[in-house]
């Protein structure tokens, strides 16, 4: 009874009401990702979701339907409206989570709590909820010599914070990280380098290439891409290698998710700023174009990922 109560509130209101004390059913969150966060806040250190349907069909079922609406259909989109989500403490064995969520793709780097610990003593890591706002500031402050000469590398500044760095502050102050999901969602990762007091001193992107569809590969020996976006080091923190390492951690995190699939990394930045320029090269990145934009010339770096060895 209680079940039916909220589902009907649910599809009528498009959410169900605080649950009382004495009841069975309560709602834990409006997303997959919401879901996954609050089981996070709440002792699991990590967590695991996806529609149900989509957890099905990792197993090799598929659904068809028959008729229009019959048994088959019916049970489709009961599989739509639902998620799974599990959590598992900190020390699961890797092969137990992907034996209990096949639809997870979760590999060992998933489970590394500090991506890498940079010489003197900084901790290269995944962004939190706290992190966001010094992240914007960073990101923000990192161009602004040239927003005089270069107007549109403020336009630039100014769109990143509005898209990719725009963060939900009511959902911060409960833990959780607009940045963090946006770029998981996104196939990618957004990694911060803080130092022993905990303060944000640099931060780097990565997402998969919105053209580059799985599979990873293709039979005529294509590459799966991704794009490295708002790479920042603070500038009292910089000629210490701490980019080089933010880029490393990113080499890793691709060559576990790909494994033994080469990969085609992109990266992009203005002409007029030496540092990043010299970065690249000397990562092993090649000039591949330059193109302007307005008065910007703007360099783009490719470099790809031979096949690596795989994860034992």
């Amino acid at each position: 009874e209680q079940y039916c109560e909220k589902f009907t509130e649910k599809l009528s209101r498009g959410f169900a009401r605080p649950p009382k004390v004495n009841e069975i059913f309560h709602p834990l969150g409006c997303s997959v990702s919401t879901v996954e966060n609050r089981l996070e806040k709440n002792g699991f250190k990590n967590a695991w979701g996806a529609l149900a349907g989509s957890a099905f069909c990792t197993r090799h079922f598929r659904l068809e339907c028959a008729e229009f609406f019959d048994e088959h259909a019916a049970l489709h989109l009961h599989l739509c409206s639902y998620i799974i989500a599990i959590g598992f403490p900190m020390l699961t064995p890797v092969e137990l989570v992907q034996k209990v969520c096949p639809w997870s793709g979760v590999t060992k780097h998933d489970f590394l709590d500090c991506r890498a610990v940079a010489g003197g003593g900084y901790t290269i890591r995944r962004i939190q909820a706290q992190d966001q706002r010094a992240v914007r500031e960073l990101y923000g402050q990192n161009f602004q010599d040239l927003f005089h000469d270069y107007p549109s590398v403020r336009k630039m500044v100014k769109s990143g914070l509005n898209k990719d760095l725009q963060c939900n502050e009511d959902e911060a102050k409960v833990g959780f990280s607009t940045i963090d999901a946006r770029y998981r969602m996104a196939g990618g990762i957004f990694l911060i380098a803080a130092d022993a007091n905990e303060s944000v001193v640099g931060c780097v992107g990565l997402r998969r290439r919105q053209s580059s569809k799985l599979p990873m590969f293709t039979s005529d020996g294509g590459h799966a891409e991704f794009e490295i976006h708002k790479l920042a080091v603070l500038e009292s923190h910089r000629g210490k290698g701490l980019a080089k390492d933010l880029l490393g951690c990113l080499h890793a995190f691709i060559e576990l998710e790909c494994h033994e699939v080469p990969c085609k990394i992109i990266a992009t930045t203005p002409a007029v700023l030496p540092v990043p320029n010299h970065l690249y090269l000397t990562c092993g990145f090649q000039l591949e174009t330059e193109q302007l934009f307005g008065n910007m010339l703007i360099n783009t770096y490719m470099k790809i990922l031979q096949q690596s060895k795989p994860i034992k």
